[in-house]
């Protein structure tokens, strides 16, 4: 990702779930700084393909850089995702 400015962004994921047990983490890739946002349990879409989007925020510093999903619970797909600045 490129960030031009140091800022808060809004994360969305576009999440399915049969069960909802999942949970996913955004991570610095290479260990850069660790973690940047947690969303422990995801929702229940009642299908692997019915989707529904999560956010979170996160503080991100400018520059140029490359981010991990993490799956930390397994039983979710993930469609997409989207970083946004707020401001």
């Amino acid at each position: 990702i490129n960030v031009p400015l140091t800022d808060t962004f809004t994360v969305e994921y576009r999440v399915a779930s049969l069960s909802g047990d999942g949970g996913l983490q955004l991570e610095w890739y290479g260990g850069l700084g660790g973690v940047l946002g947690t969303i422990d349990s995801l929702p229940v879409t009642g299908g692997w393909q019915n989707w529904e989007t999560v956010s979170h925020e996160v503080e991100l510093p400018n520059g140029v850089y490359t981010v991990v999903v993490k799956a930390t619970a397994a039983g979710w797909n993930l469609n997409w995702l989207k970083i946004s600045r707020n401001s």
